[in-house]
């Protein structure tokens, strides 16, 4: 298990990354990939533009989990 550390920033998480794109999913669910980046640089900070391909990737992983993919 990892645990977090002194130096760990978890609003720059993969999680809660994550969380602010499926929340803007759900605004809008036509949206451009440089637009969510946009979106959620904006809320974070420059941090955000390496964590988003990350936290697509993993939303993406569990959406087709739940579809049984």
């Amino acid at each position: 298990m990892i645990t977090p550390t002194k130096y760990m920033n978890l609003d720059y998480s993969l999680l809660n990354v994550s969380a602010i794109l499926v929340k803007e999913f759900s605004k809008q669910s036509i949206i451009s990939y440089d637009e969510l980046l946009q979106i959620t640089v904006r809320k974070i900070g420059n941090h955000a533009m390496s964590k988003a391909s990350f936290s697509f990737m993993w939303i993406k992983e569990g959406s087709n989990l739940l579809r049984g993919c």
